[in-house]
């Protein structure tokens, strides 16, 4: 099996609903890889070097939480068989675009909260 490819998706295997870690990369970053990033890292000024410093990053953090989830031994296998399809097919609805009613969703994670309860 190769690389989780997708830190967020890793991350969150590791901390789901943990909103302070997974809003973007450096958050990742310093949330779960804390040795990647400086408390005084200044992002580079020009596009290229910015892109590269976070192709690093998204690397840096991507090899470390994918360690760390495999780290659960029998949970790994059963959160990546469910979790590691969704990805590629987020992907694709990225690519193709499309329209989300985040307001719909919204008051739909509200209502199974409740359901559950």
């Amino acid at each position: 099996r190769g690389l989780l490819l997708d830190p967020h998706v890793g991350a969150w295997m590791l901390s789901p609903g943990d909103e302070e870690r997974l809003r973007d990369l450096h958050d990742m970053a310093r949330g779960f890889a804390p040795h990647l990033v400086g408390p005084r890292h200044a992002p580079a000024s020009d596009g290229c070097s910015r892109c590269c410093e976070d192709a690093l990053l998204a690397l840096g953090v991507m090899l470390h939480v994918e360690r760390r989830v495999r780290d659960m031994g029998s949970r790994f296998d059963r959160a990546y068989a469910q979790e590691m399809l969704l990805p590629p097919v987020l992907a694709r609805m990225e690519v193709g675009g499309l329209r989300v009613d985040a307001s719909l969703l919204r008051r739909q994670a509200v209502d199974c909260e409740q359901a559950l309860r």
